[in-house]
């Protein structure tokens, strides 16, 4: 999945899959488990998973791990019931990094629901308060653009003295 300033939706299901490992804190039942991967573009990212189907009841788990043969548990979520929508706001991840997503089905029931559909995506929320703002790292290289001002611009720079460069990528040495 790749990771934006809006929600661009993925469409998934759990027909036909297995567990692969048994369920996380979150509970629910982990017999039908799919798993998608992104590169954290931020510290902070948002995971929404929306059952698409009436009786499908999203369990989200996160890993982080540069294999799935060696994974770390990070967060997960399952607050809502069958057809909800389901949260998981991350905060503190690595930028670079690879994380994994798991989405299986907290119930045992499949009837009345083909396919046991949903929909999944990873958005970087915007980041207009100071309290929020991105951890910037040498070497970065971070893509963006000011909105509601008359002249996009983006900040890039060397050392301690930032230049505004047009909209697109800029790096940090």
């Amino acid at each position: 999945l790749t990771p934006g300033f809006t929600c661009t939706a993925t469409a998934g299901t759990t027909s036909g899959a297995t567990q692969s490992q048994v369920a996380g804190p979150c509970g629910g039942n982990a017999n039908d488990d799919v798993w998608y991967r992104f590169t954290a573009g931020a510290a902070n990212q948002t995971i929404t998973v929306v059952g698409t189907c009436a009786t499908f009841n999203a369990v989200v788990e996160v890993y982080s791990g540069a294999s799935c043969a060696a994974l770390t548990y990070v967060n997960c979520a399952n607050v809502t019931g069958a057809g909800g929508t389901e949260t998981l706001a991350l905060t503190g991840l690595i930028g670079g990094a690879n994380y994994y997503i798991r989405i299986y089905d907290a119930g045992t029931c499949y009837a009345g629901c083909a396919g046991n559909s949903f929909t999944v995506c990873v958005v970087t929320p915007s980041n207009d308060l100071c309290a929020n703002a991105t951890t910037v790292v040498c070497g970065g290289s971070y893509s963006g653009c000011t909105l509601n001002t008359a002249a996009c611009g983006f900040i890039t720079g060397t050392g301690d003295i930032p230049t505004t460069t047009p909209c697109g990528t800029a790096s940090t040495s």
